[in-house]
């Protein structure tokens, strides 16, 4: 079988000033990945967090080996090439702390028909080939209105694999850390939430003061 392309997608238009922040590790990471970035718009027509789940068509499209990066991640030098790292999956990234439940969740995974909250999947970082995401495009399509606009694509994505029964896996907890739990070997440095600008200026100087790696 011969080797799949790859892409690696992310999101980002002039309301995301923080990614001028993160663009040339961006960037870099994916020429060390021999992949294309691709800029995905944001949806007309459902909640603009949902737009991995475009990703996941547009990769069955282009028969692509894929992974999402958010655009407010800055990635360090160090960090490895996702593609050959480790196996190929389906793969997610783990809440910090691994326990954590986004409050949305909490309140409601027994009205999405849940036996349990967890696994809650962070979509932060993401991997995947297009054998994987065949249910989980035909149930977004299918599914998207049971949800409210304040979900967040982690909520869907959540019940998602649930419904379809996909199996995914983790990245070693080590490789994306969001603010606080960020260290100095953490490859993949998310400045989710707010106040990104000064989030991002202190990973940068994480990263310069040790080299990036």
């Amino acid at each position: 079988m011969s080797k799949l392309e790859r892409v690696i997608y992310t999101s980002f238009d002039d309301n995301t000033p923080h990614w001028k922040n993160v663009e040339e590790s961006v960037r870099d990471w994916a020429k060390r990945c021999d992949a294309e970035l691709v800029n995905l718009p944001k949806p007309v027509g459902y909640q603009p967090q949902w737009v991995i789940f475009d990703a996941f068509k547009d990769s069955v499209e282009r028969n692509v080996q894929a992974a999402w990066i958010d655009c407010d991640i800055l990635v360090q030098r160090s960090a490895p090439n996702i593609f050959d790292a480790i196996p190929d999956h389906f793969y997610f990234c783990q809440p910090d702390p691994a326990r954590r439940i986004h409050p949305r969740m909490k309140r409601n995974w027994r009205r999405y028909g849940l036996t349990n909250p967890r696994p809650y999947l962070v979509s932060a970082l993401a991997m995947w080939s297009p054998r994987h995401v065949h249910g989980m495009i035909e149930w977004f399509d299918k599914e998207w209105r049971r949800f409210h606009r304040k979900d967040g694509d982690q909520e869907l994505l959540t019940v998602a694999v649930f419904e379809t029964e996909t199996h995914c896996a983790f990245f070693p907890d080590q490789w994306h850390k969001m603010s606080k739990w960020i260290g100095k070997k953490t490859p993949f440095m998310h400045a989710a939430g707010k106040r990104k600008g000064r989030k991002l200026r202190r990973f940068k100087a994480i990263e310069n003061r040790e080299g990036g790696g």
